[in-house]
């Protein structure tokens, strides 16, 4: 069985989140291991799911945000 790809969804809205899901589901090496809505609730609990990919939705970040998510 080939490894998984973790991944962490991160867009303020549900919509495209769940959209996002739903493809990532329908290709069998990835997971999609949790969701967040904010970047800073992301930044704080994505690092305890150990993702190899987070997502994100920048349109509303903050440059801080961002700078952060690439640490």
């Amino acid at each position: 069985m080939a490894a998984l790809l973790k991944v962490v969804v991160v867009d303020s809205d549900q919509e495209s989140r769940s959209a996002l899901r739903r493809v990532l589901a329908a290709t069998p090496s990835v997971v999609v291991v949790s969701e967040f809505s904010e970047i800073g609730e992301a930044l704080r609990q994505a690092p305890a799911q150990v993702p190899d990919i987070i997502i994100l939705e920048i349109e509303d970040a903050s440059p801080w945000a961002i700078e952060q998510s690439a640490r």
